[in-house]
């Protein structure tokens, strides 16, 4: 059996893990209150770290038409499952954080590098990251 053939069930189960993941350590960090310096819980309610004048119910119209887009993106060939993966992944539960908390629950802050504090973000935002990691690679590849 090739890889072709469980391509569908193998990116559902990546997807699902990679789900986990985002949920496990929100979890843990808001729950258990496992707090240290690296630790701040917030609750995001920009749609990204330097968009903040959408209104709640335009996130709730804007997200699902950006994932139709990536799903449509991938339908047709223009983005790698791998890419696919990440950013469905990242962006299912964040999606779910907005409607369930009106905002994306947030903690994981860096120490400033340099001059720049980098925003408080969580696992979603990391495959989120990813994602656009990949998609450069990718345009760079073909390139």
């Amino acid at each position: 059996m090739s890889f072709y053939k469980h391509k569908n069930l193998f990116m559902l189960i990546s997807i699902l893990i990679l789900i986990f993941i985002d949920q496990i350590t929100k979890y843990y960090i808001y729950n258990l209150h496992y707090l240290n310096n690296l630790f701040i819980l917030t609750l995001n309610k920009w749609i990204s770290w330097w968009i903040s004048f959408f209104h709640f119910d335009v996130l709730i119209f804007l997200i699902p038409s950006i994932l139709f887009l990536i799903c449509y993106l991938f339908y047709k060939k223009q983005i790698s499952t791998l890419a696919f993966i990440f950013i469905i992944s990242g962006w299912i539960w964040n999606f779910i954080d907005r409607i369930i908390f009106h905002g994306v629950r947030d903690f994981i802050a860096l120490p400033p590098i340099f001059w720049y504090q980098f925003p408080i973000f969580n696992m979603a935002d990391v495959f989120v990251s990813i994602w656009f990691l990949i998609i450069l690679f990718e345009i760079y590849k073909k390139n």
